[in-house]
């Protein structure tokens, strides 16, 4: 089993992970696909988050231990999540390059949604194989996989935008927020370097025509669509609540001016003007 490291002096914190980023403090975490506990030991000691790590690799699992208030050696995709969870909740569930790893990506998204807790939500980050390093070289016949990077010798699905929206609505999400990590082709683990004018113009003409042609990785928050029915429901509430109260303040607004236009009415009458004269005498 393959085991992702991380250099020594760039560990996974939130100013250099958009995913970790996301994560707001003091929350509870499962991390599906912990690894040797990288992303765990951020969660706990800079977010103070309460971690539960699921691992199938269980020598990696053991590097994340120290890391995690409880850790489940197992395969998300085959694990009873009732069984191992009850009625235990979250509010916040991370794959952290991960689906592109699983044989049914839709389906491991769908298993974890019932433990995702009331205004909790999915953080995932995906490779996008759109990246126009990927298009320049299969335009050269090459499509060779590699170590790390977009073309994992380890991924056994491929993400485009589109496909990423497609997969989270089919497991019964809602995408509220996607980040693009960018990076030039030149950047990338394929370190492209055009050598001819007709090159360079094509990987030109990638970049013109793809949006997401510098796009290296999509950093997804998604909620279940239950959630944001529920909460669209609040929104329609909260805006007939609104909208009575500007109809109440126009109506209270029109009171008012009436008594205003009272008010100057009566004090524009001979007879108010004589009381007032005569009150005013009566204090001298």
């Amino acid at each position: 089993m393959k085991r992702y490291t991380y250099p020594e002096n760039r560990p996974p914190t939130p100013r250099n992970s958009p995913l970790l980023a996301l994560v707001e403090e003091n929350k509870r975490v499962l991390e599906v696909g912990c690894a040797m506990g990288y992303q765990s030991r951020a969660l706990k000691e800079i977010l103070r988050c309460r971690v539960t790590g699921i691992e199938i690799d269980a020598l990696a699992a053991e590097h994340a231990r120290p890391y995690c208030d409880d850790l489940i050696v197992g395969d998300i995709e085959t694990l009873d999540l009732n069984e191992v969870f009850g009625g235990h909740r979250f509010d916040v569930i991370t794959f952290a390059d991960v689906l592109e790893h699983l044989r049914k990506p839709a389906a491991a998204l769908s298993k974890v949604r019932p433990f995702i807790d009331q205004g909790g939500y999915v953080l995932a980050s995906i490779p996008n194989v759109a990246h126009a390093a990927v298009v320049y070289e299969m335009a050269h016949g090459r499509f060779e996989y590699r170590a790390l990077g977009l073309l994992d010798d380890t991924h056994l699905r491929f993400f485009t935008r589109r496909s990423v929206y497609d997969v989270f609505e089919q497991a019964g999400y809602l995408i509220v927020g996607i980040i693009e990590k960018r990076l030039t082709p030149e950047d990338t683990e394929f370190e492209i370097q055009p050598e001819t004018d007709e090159d360079r113009h094509f990987l030109e003409y990638i970049r013109q025509r793809n949006p997401d042609a510098e796009t290296y990785q999509f950093i997804i928050k998604a909620i279940s669509a239950e959630d944001a029915q529920a909460r669209q429901s609040e929104l329609i509430t909260a805006r007939q609540q609104i909208e009575q109260l500007l109809n109440d303040l126009k109506q209270h607004k029109g009171k008012i001016r009436r008594l205003e236009s009272n008010l100057q009415w009566i004090t524009e009458r001979p007879l108010y003007r004589l009381f007032a004269k005569l009150r005013h005498a009566m204090r001298r």
